[in-house]
């Protein structure tokens, strides 16, 4: 994600033109990733997600998230709306790592809420 729109977005505080753009707090990126990221298991319960990384490059933050409690993915199902509040022509890739397969998917937010199976 582009670091100034996701700090301003986990923060809910417009940055200053000019200034530089800090990381934002992890508590901050946990509590806005667990309104707007959703794992739900093969059951359909909600598999709490933990921030296990976060890295900058440039004007890019990526983040990590992993699903410690989930035992399998069967049946499982990612929703994404990152940033859908601040843009209407949003797009999320996201990768997912499973064991040794990988995954892209692609969320847009016309598609709002709709989960994806992984």
């Amino acid at each position: 994600m582009f670091l100034d729109d996701f700090s301003t977005a986990v923060t809910r505080h417009a940055l200053s033109p000019g200034a530089p753009i800090p990381m934002p707090p992890d508590s901050a990126v946990a509590r806005y990733l667990g309104e707007t990221v959703m794992l739900t298991d093969g059951a359909g319960r909600r598999a709490p997600l933990v921030v296990a990384g976060m890295r900058r490059t440039d004007d890019l933050i990526w983040v990590t998230l992993r699903a410690p409690t989930v035992r399998s993915m069967t049946g499982a199902r990612l929703t994404m709306r990152v940033l859908f509040d601040r843009w209407d022509d949003q797009v999320n890739i996201v990768q997912c790592t499973i064991g040794a397969r990988r995954q892209t998917m692609l969320f847009t937010k016309r598609e709002g809420r709709t989960a994806k199976p992984i």
